[in-house]
């Protein structure tokens, strides 16, 4: 039982795994397939160009010009509305010029499925009504039913209704039972009719197979491959199985795209379910991508559909960017205030040379007055002795300021060395990250840039490299400073340090004081954290020194003279 359980336990992470990987996949190739979409619009336009070109032909005859307005029309019809509205206009003019009723009507039909696709439901029926159904052939037969099922299909969806919307249901599936028993078994309107039909009953195993079955045997480009996988997709969804619905929206979306679809709605229910994933970049560029392709086709259901939508996930992306915008400007501030640090000590170093010029100077003088005295006053004992007092005094002096000068020499080449390297690598660092992003949106990686942008670890990881590198600096500077600092606390309350730890917060807030940086805010600034903080670390610590508190700070500025 416990092996069954095992292999039950892995088999599902396994599966997780491979279904996370196939998504993700699927996805990659959408992405690509929509900035690609060029290549796929270019055939269309260059299968229209050709059509086209065809009507040049003065020596057509009304059928065969009929003919090649009807092949416009398949290609505008999920394309351009606009000039699918043209060419069918055009073959009814020429099915009446020539009296020809079952083109006229086919010419009607083929307007009646441009007008409610257009969310003209009126017009559409309008049209249908002048159409007399007792002079149809078969195969326009099934059109005609198809074309008025779909009009009181659209009716329902868009009404909303609850009466309205039952009075639509009721006449719909009276013309899809109509449709089913007059239609051939194998045409493309028996299919769709029959597949509602399973859709309505919930026999959605049986709808899975046909649709799946159907797949198979059509090719990515064909907008039927793309209906078909949104039919699976709802079916799925109808279900409850998410993966599958998004699996197959993916694959509709994809199919669309290579057919040069413009009138489409897979691209706005996947932007709705990834901008509830949270995968904003995405749910924005594609919904984006369908209101393009909603103008284009001039799709007026289209516009309002995903007008509903739009604002939502646009505002949460634009707040994703800002949030972004903030973690960028709070690496440019950390990397100022590394440089004011660095301003900092170069002004200190240069106020130290510029009082040791001036000892030295005075010193000079000090020593030509005293040469002078001992030529003119040799046996003025008194004055002599005043002098070589002031002479001790002094050299005493440029021993303390010498001392000081080799603190601050020794200082400045430590400061000016780490600083300078320290600010060097960051520079470095930041440049490197800014080449990476700039890679990746030039790659189309934006996926990638975004979980770049969104990651806090690039911050984390620098911060605690630049206290490490502070810590061993410091240590360097003053290799003494944890034993003196311990001396001064009670022998149960000291720090142990051992060779290559960080140093504790507490600690490394007086090691700051040792250096002159007194202020609390400014230590909690370098410590990235509340002043508050720094005034508790503070206290606390002087709670456990041998000498006075008020006393202790000047105690640490000892160390290491």
């Amino acid at each position: 039982m416990k092996r069954l359980l095992t292999i039950v336990f892995f088999a599902g992470i396994f599966n997780n795994l491979f279904a996370g990987s196939e998504i993700d996949s699927l996805m990659k190739v959408l992405d690509y397939t929509i900035s690609n979409q060029s290549e796929y619009t270019d055939k269309k336009e260059l299968r229209i160009s050709t059509l086209k070109s065809m009507l040049a032909d003065k020596q057509l005859t009304y059928v065969e010009t009929y003919n090649i307005h009807n092949k416009l029309y398949d290609e505008y019809k999920a394309y351009t509305c606009d000039s699918a509205m043209y060419y069918v206009h055009a073959n009814i003019q020429i099915a009446e010029q020539h009296n020809d009723p079952e083109r006229l009507n086919e010419a009607k039909l083929n307007l009646s499925f441009l007008l409610y696709i257009s969310g003209m439901y009126k017009e559409s029926l309008d049209n249908l009504s002048t159409i007399d159904r007792n002079h149809l052939p078969d195969h326009l037969k099934a059109i005609y039913f198809l074309r008025y099922e779909h009009t009181y299909l659209n009716l329902c969806f868009y009404i909303r209704d609850e009466i309205y919307s039952q009075k639509y249901s009721e006449i719909f599936k009276a013309y899809r039972d109509t449709l089913l028993s007059v239609s051939d078994k194998s045409s493309n309107e028996y299919i769709v009719a029959h597949l509602e039909e399973l859709v309505e009953s919930g026999q959605y195993d049986e709808m899975e197979q046909i649709c799946l079955n159907r797949l198979d045997s059509l090719s990515q480009e064909n907008h039927l491959y793309a209906m078909t996988a949104a039919t699976l997709a709802d079916s799925y969804y109808k279900t409850g199985n998410l993966y599958m619905q998004k699996k197959y929206l993916i694959l509709s979306a994809i199919s669309d795209m290579k057919a040069a679809v413009r009138e489409q709605s897979s691209l706005i229910v996947l932007a709705s379910i990834l901008y509830e994933d949270g995968d904003l970049q995405r749910a924005n560029n594609y919904v984006e991508k369908a209101m393009a392709d909603a103008n284009f086709y001039n799709a007026r259901l289209r516009n309002i559909e995903i007008a509903k939508i739009q604002p939502v996930i646009t505002n949460a992306y634009q707040q994703k960017i800002e949030n972004q915008s903030e973690k960028l400007r709070m690496i440019s501030i950390l990397v100022s205030i590394l440089s004011i640090f660095l301003f900092i000590a170069l002004f200190y170093i240069y106020r130290q040379m510029r009082k040791l010029s001036v000892t030295r100077r005075e010193l000079f003088d000090k020593n030509i007055e005293l040469n002078n005295s001992n030529k003119g006053l040799q046996n003025a004992n008194e004055q002599s002795h005043i002098l070589n007092e002031e002479l001790n005094r002094m050299n005493l002096q440029l021993k303390e300021l010498n001392l000081s000068l080799s603190e601050a020499n020794f200082l400045k080449e430590e400061y000016i060395g780490h600083f300078l390297d320290l600010c060097s690598n960051y520079i470095e660092k930041l440049d490197n990250y800014r080449k990476s992003l700039s890679q990746k949106a030039a790659a189309g990686q934006i996926e990638d840039l975004v979980k770049s942008l969104k990651s806090s670890r690039f911050i984390d990881d620098e911060l605690k490299e630049f206290y490490k590198y502070f810590d061993s600096s410091f240590l360097r500077i003053y290799p003494d400073f944890v034993s003196g600092f311990n001396a001064l606390l009670f022998e149960e309350e000291r720090f142990d340090l051992k060779k290559g730890d960080l140093l504790h917060t507490g600690v490394r807030v007086f090691a700051l004081i040792r250096l002159g940086i007194e202020d609390n805010a400014k230590i909690a600034s370098f410590l990235r954290c509340s002043t508050q903080t720094v005034y508790n670390y503070k206290n606390k610590i002087k709670n456990k020194t041998l000498v006075p508190r008020d006393e202790f700070e000047k105690w640490v500025m000892k160390i290491g003279n």
